[in-house]
Formats: structure tokens, C-alpha cells, sequence
């Protein structure tokens, strides 16, 4: 039995077109509801979790809207200077409300960390979510000597559901606004660290303040 489209014209007319894509290459397919009352049209690989919201940003003070309410980030001007405590790293603490349906939240901190003094600096750093550290999540960075600039990107990818991970920063829900925030410190007075700060650029000494970038994507299933 030869299968066939049949479509309904819209009480206030206008028309429907169904377009093929340039180029074999391009091929798609779209699986219909096998039960009558299906409305819902899935691709071939059967997959609907898809990106719900994404942004990355320089530290700059802007204001990024989502669909939670707007968030205005920090706006780095200076260099961090680390002590032998944990402190927050600026720039690095936001707070967000995901939308219905996200799955996962994965939170994204780009920045340069340098030595502070002629020896290698040691640079510690903890990941928290919502007050709660991600134990998982810790790292180190030690860097060389001759004040050293490197680039870190830290990225971690919070799961929703199920039971509350404390070492994995996992959630059992997440429905209203939650702080994700970095905290760092140094390892000594021998082993300075600091971040936000290229000091050596184009061949010479620069002592640039190099903003932070930010970003948050949200995947999971529509509502």
C-alpha cells in the first residue's frame, strides 16, 4: 500500500510547504507518531535533548537576559592578588535559574592565572554550587618561574535529577536561582599566585588586566 500526505487547509487559508535540502548530503528524515493521537515529530536518531539557553561573556558588566531574569555579570578591572585563604574568584560567581526541562547545566570560567613572585606560583581552586563544594571538581595549577601567564578554562557540568551529589555538584531539582562560584587560594608567601593579569606581552613586560569570560549552556527537553 503506497503511504500518503494528506494536508488539512487552515480555516483562515495561507499554505504549508514541506522544502527538500540542497544536496543529498543534507538528507533528513522525520519519524511520525506511530499512535493516533501523536502529535509530537521526532528525527531518525529518536534524541530531544537539545541546548534550552547558552551564553558565554566577557566580564564586562553586562547584562545577559534569561529566561529566569536578567544577570548582570561582574566587571573585572584589576588583577587578584591570592591569599593563603579561600577567597571568590571575581568575576567567577553567578546566579542562575535554568529553564523547565534542562537536564544539565554546564557552567564554563576562561581566565589567566600567573605567579606572583620570582618563584613558581601554586594555585589552589574549589568549584561550589549553591554553598556546597563539588568536592570533584577541585584542581591545581602550578606555574613557572619568571611570571608565568597561563590560560585556565574551567568547565563543569552539573546534572538535575535523582538524588543530590554533593561531590559531584549533581541536583535532585533545580527550579529556582542557585550561586555557581569558584574559590581560590595560594599555597604560600614562596608560591604566589594571582589571576586577571598578562604581564608579559609582545616580547616585553605589559601588565595587562585580561577580563574573564563566563558562560552558561542549559540542555534538556523542551517543556
Amino acid at each position: 500500500m503506497t503511504a500518503k500526505i494528506k494536508l488539512n487547509a487552515a480555516s483562515g487559508g495561507g499554505s504549508f510547504s514541506l522544502q527538500a535540502p540542497s544536496s543529498s548530503a543534507n538528507n533528513r528524515v522525520i519519524t511520525l507518531p506511530d499512535v493516533a493521537d501523536g502529535t509530537l515529530l521526532t528525527s531518525a536518531s529518536g534524541s530531544s535533548i537539545q541546548v534550552l539557553e547558552q551564553f558565554l561573556s566577557p566580564c564586562d558588566g553586562s547584562a545577559i537576559v534569561t529566561s529566569g531574569g536578567n544577570i548582570t555579570l561582574g566587571n573585572i578591572t584589576a588583577r587578584q592578588q591570592l591569599t593563603t585563604s579561600f577567597a571568590t574568584l571575581t568575576g567567577s560567581s553567578i546566579s542562575y535559574t535554568p529553564p523547565l526541562g534542562t537536564t544539565q547545566v554546564i557552567y564554563t570560567f576562561q581566565f589567566v592565572i600567573s605567579s606572583d613572585n620570582d618563584n613558581a606560583g601554586l594555585f589552589y581552586a574549589k568549584f561550589k554550587v549553591d554553598g556546597t563544594e563539588a568536592s570533584d571538581a577541585r584542581f591545581t595549577e602550578r606555574l613557572s618561574n619568571n611570571y608565568w601567564d597561563t590560560i585556565k578554562t574551567f568547565t563543569w557540568g552539573i546534572n538535575i535529577g535523582g538524588s543530590t551529589t554533593a561531590a559531584t555538584g549533581r541536583l535532585a531539582s533545580w527550579s529556582s536561582a542557585k550561586t555557581l562560584v569558584i574559590e581560590a587560594r595560594e599555597h604560600g608567601a614562596d608560591n604566589e599566585s594571582q589571576v586577571h593579569y598578562v604581564q608579559n606581552w609582545n616580547g616585553s613586560s605589559a601588565n595587562i588586566v585580561r577580563k574573564p569570560c563566563i558562560g552558561i549552556t542549559a540542555i534538556g527537553v523542551p517543556s
